[in-house]
Order: C-alpha cells, then sequence, then structure tokens
C-alpha cells in the first residue's frame, strides 16, 4: 500500500525546466535594472577618467583605462539587454 499523500497537478507544473523558466521570466527585470545600474557607474567613472585624463594628465594610462571603462559598461548594457531578451522570448515560446 502507498501511504504517501496524493499530489494535485499544479497550473505551473512541476517540470524543473517549466520552474526554471518561470523563475527566469519573473527576474528579467531585475537584471536589465542591475546590468544598466552598473554599466551607468561605469560609464561615469569611466567618463570622470577621460575627463582628467585629457585636461592635463601626462600619463595616457587614465584616458586608455577611462575608454575600457566605457567599453565594458557599453558590453554590460548589451549583455543585460539580450539576456533579457532571451529569457522572456524562452518563456514565452519555449
Amino acid at each position: 500500500m502507498d501511504y504517501a499523500p496524493k499530489r494535485k497537478a499544479s497550473k505551473i507544473g512541476n517540470d524543473a525546466f517549466e520552474r526554471m523558466l518561470g523563475h527566469r521570466a519573473r527576474h528579467t527585470e531585475l537584471v536589465l535594472f542591475r546590468s544598466v545600474y552598473w554599466a551607468s557607474y561605469l560609464l561615469i567613472v569611466g567618463g570622470l577618467l577621460l575627463f582628467y585624463g585629457l585636461s592635463g594628465a601626462q600619463v595616457s594610462y587614465p584616458v586608455f583605462f577611462g575608454y575600457a571603462l566605457c567599453v565594458l559598461a557599453m558590453m554590460v548594457i548589451v549583455y543585460g539587454s539580450v539576456e533579457t531578451l532571451h529569457h522572456k522570448l524562452m518563456s514565452r515560446h519555449a
């Protein structure tokens, strides 16, 4: 005899893949917000380094580091947007 309680079928489903897609769909806005937040922070720091580096520094290291941070900020924005779009499409069409 089986004494385990009977499970009711839920609307969401018990499949691990469906649960993962549901979790990602709920957290896509957070991923986009985090990527834009860090990208804006890096863009401001990179802009300050560019400004102070170009305004009279003899060493070109701050300028190079400022450019690198600005490029990294753009990559973070693109990464966050692509990841959010991917999770939205996967939850809708998977």
